[in-house]
């Protein structure tokens, strides 16, 4: 059985990619990286996003309302 390429979720997505579907700036991607409130992977050079984790922070009840300091 074979999926179709529209269905097919990434594994891992780079952090404009993260910035883009978050609705925020890259320098707040970067924030949560390193308040290690979005796991990162690095493959190379490049740093990545579990696109798992994307989601799972999105739907995150946040104590402050979801606001950056």
């Amino acid at each position: 059985m074979r999926n179709d390429d529209a269905s097919i979720q990434p594994l891992l997505i780079s952090k404009k990619q993260a910035a883009d579907a978050l609705g925020v700036c890259l320098r707040t991607v970067e924030y949560l990286i390193a308040a290690k409130r979005l796991p990162m992977r690095k493959l190379g050079r490049r740093t990545l996003i579990p696109y798992r984790a994307l989601i799972e922070f999105a739907r995150h009840d946040h104590p402050n309302g979801g606001e950056m300091r």
